[in-house]
């Protein structure tokens, strides 16, 4: 019986929304650990390995982040129980930072050479070597109470006389904390009565200041004071322009020097943060948020420093009334920025805060979309704009105007498995590597058993179907990934290596870092694609002779001409060579079989020693085989007639 010249199919995405009786041919029913190219071929995925890492606790990484200091020094700074650790770039040595007072999940973001991050409870920061309370405290009540001000000529000063027709003459003096490590100013208090200097000669002497050495050992006290009669302070300054400060376990300081600088007036708005777990940097401010609370907060604007009017660290920075509530009065469950605005979500809804707005005087807010966030590390920012996973489990993009879905061809075939319990603990990474042929969303999610589950969103595989990006799976042997470094950040920022390059990482629950898209076996261990095609045959019934590939001779396939049964019911076949030499690595599985309608299974398990990925010069010289079907072919032989 002749055959029919062979059709070759190409592959694409899962798609569970099509009629399977009519099912795309450049459709998949599964893919798992393959990757569908761009050109219609399907190739096992990439693999992962273990950078380089020193003391290794067998605890699950729960929070990371990447940053590098302005020297140029990389970290990943990294969450176990309670324990605070960071590992370097390059040398892998681990640090211990510090323990926090919970093993929640922490947020984070970046300023001043320092990552600073919030649990719920703590608010910290670290700068490579240091771990510190954010923001700095005002003086308390008590302690100012005992500070006594007052002119001496016991040490010889150049304060002028004031000036007694004033109704309040004399000069108030004030006092704020100050770390001059980090620049950090707290908010000032009032100290002892106004003084006034009835002639010249004479040096300002303060008794009674409290001993904070024991409160934080970089602090200093530093001293203000107000204008003759005035009512606002300003810091003393030396005839340098330094500030003039008190140590920290001194009780006693005399100032000889009346100048001060009034550019830098001590604070008022300084105020420690409230326990945040959320961030988002918005052009020139922090934004945060936490559980329970329906107001999201903002620090200073980073932008005072360079005019020379703000004293103190814009980060560490938070006024009380610097408040925004959620429009719709429900608890943020994202804060995120893009293009100068706040992205904030509810489990419900969207609403977009904007900072020129904001500076202009202006209603800030816009929106409110339907188009909730399922949790802080559920949102990426990408090259193709801000694309986030609902409560509903479907992934949204941004059309330029309001949120669309981009995930609707596969959301039941691949979406739909997130278990219900665990939509909270979603996570988004975005990755693009020019040589790999990556441009995707890793959306890191847990099934229904809470077994991990690694869904790609790529965005090179588009078509008239799908014109964003079509999706598959992967399943990583030998570890189980817990948390995507930098997820929950925006603007987002990956990991790179000592070469500059950005890398995706993940920790994972066995307290190792591991870099993924990384090598041919998932460190060493093998993995197995599974792809499943749906082959519409027509409605002749043609005899089904052999499915035929080109590329790797180690692939396993299966198939059902009979729609009524499962994958159980599948029958395997053996795997022979198209030609007895086989120069061009054609393979196939004898069918013959009359069908309509056919399920063809492909599996196939790495085996690197055989091979790897690596693009030739020129490219396909020779073809490629290792891990790869460049071509699949179903071969049928001749139709016939439908029974009446």
């Amino acid at each position: 019986m002749p055959l029919r010249k062979p059709a070759q199919y190409s592959v694409g995405g899962v798609d569970s929304r099509s009629n399977p009786t009519n099912y795309p041919s450049d459709r998949l029913l599964r893919c798992k650990n393959f990757v569908p190219l761009q050109s219609g071929q399907l190739r096992l995925r990439y693999g992962y390995t273990a950078p380089t890492m020193g003391t290794v606790s067998a605890v699950a990484i729960h929070s990371a982040a990447y940053y590098e200091l302005y020297a140029g020094t990389k970290y990943v700074i990294y969450g176990q129980s309670t324990s605070l650790k960071q590992v370097a770039i390059g040398s892998g040595t681990v640090t211990t930072v510090g323990t926090l007072s919970n093993a929640n999940p922490w947020g984070h973001f970046r300023s001043a050479n320092r990552i600073f991050f919030g649990n719920g409870t703590d608010m910290k920061n670290w700068d490579g070597t240091t771990l510190r309370s954010t923001g700095i405290r005002v003086p308390t009540t008590a302690e100012a109470a005992g500070v006594t001000a007052s002119a001496t000529n016991g040490t010889t000063g150049s304060f002028a006389t004031t000036l007694t027709s004033l109704a309040t003459p004399g000069y108030q003096m004030y006092m704020s904390y100050y770390n001059p490590t980090t620049g950090h100013v707290g908010n000032r208090i009032a100290i002892g009565s106004r003084v006034i200097f009835s002639t010249t000669g004479y040096s300002l002497v303060l008794t009674g200041l409290p001993d904070i050495s024991g409160v934080n050992s970089e602090w200093v006290k530093l001293i203000g004071r107000t204008n003759d009669g005035g009512s606002v302070p300003y810091a003393f300054v030396d005839s340098s322009g330094n500030r003039v400060v008190v140590a920290g376990n001194a009780t006693v300081g005399t100032i000889t020097d009346p100048t001060i600088d009034t550019t830098q007036e001590l604070p008022t708005r300084n105020g420690v943060p409230l326990a945040l777990n959320k961030f988002a940097k918005v052009g020139s401010k922090i934004f945060g948020a936490r559980d329970g609370d329906i107001n999201i907060y903002y620090t200073e604007d980073d932008t005072d420093i360079t005019n020379g009017n703000f004293v103190g660290v814009p980060a560490e920075s938070w006024a009380g009334d610097n408040l925004e509530p959620f429009p719709t009065a429900e608890v943020p469950t994202a804060v995120h920025g893009y293009q100068f605005e706040g992205w904030f979500f509810s489990q419900n809804y969207l609403a977009i805060w904007s900072l020129f707005q904001f500076q202009q005087g202006q209603n800030p807010w816009r929106g409110v979309w339907d188009a909730g966030c399922a949790g802080q590390r559920a949102f990426i920012i990408t090259p193709y704009g801000p694309h986030w996973v609902t409560r509903d489990k479907q992934l949204m993009g941004w059309n330029g105007s309001g949120p669309i879905p981009v995930s609707e061809e596969y959301e039941a075939g691949e979406l739909g498995k997130i278990g219900d319990a665990y939509i909270a603990n979603i996570e988004l990474a975005y990755y693009r590597n020019p040589e790999l042929g990556i441009d995707r969303i890793t959306i890191k999610a847990q099934d229904v058993n809470g077994n991990p589950l690694i869904i790609y969103h790529d965005f090179k595989l588009r078509d008239f179907r799908s014109q964003i990006a079509q999706a598959y799976e992967t399943v990583y042997s030998g570890m189980t990934p817990n948390t995507l470094v930098g997820s929950g950040y925006s603007p987002r920022q990956n990991v790179r290596d000592t070469n500059g390059r950005e890398k995706l990482w993940c920790g994972a629950t066995d307290g190792h870092f591991y870099q993924l898209d990384d090598g041919t076996s998932d460190n060493g261990s093998t993995y197995t694609g599974d792809a499943i095609f749906l082959f519409n045959a027509g409605d002749g019934k043609p005899l089904l002779s052999a499915i035929e590939w080109q590329g790797d001779g180690n692939a396993q396939v299966s198939w059902s001409t009979k729609n009524s049964l499962g994958m159980a019911n599948f029958t395997p076949g053996n795997t022979v060579a198209v030609e007895v030499d086989n120069p061009e690595n054609r393979w196939q599985v004898d069918v013959d079989e009359e069908c309509h309608w056919v399920y063809a299974r492909v599996q196939l398990t790495s085996h690197p020693a055989d091979g790897d990925f690596t693009l030739t010069d020129p490219p396909f010289v020779p073809i490629p085989t290792y891990g790869i079907l460049n071509a699949v072919i179903p071969k049928f032989g001749r139709t016939r007639d439908e029974a009446p």
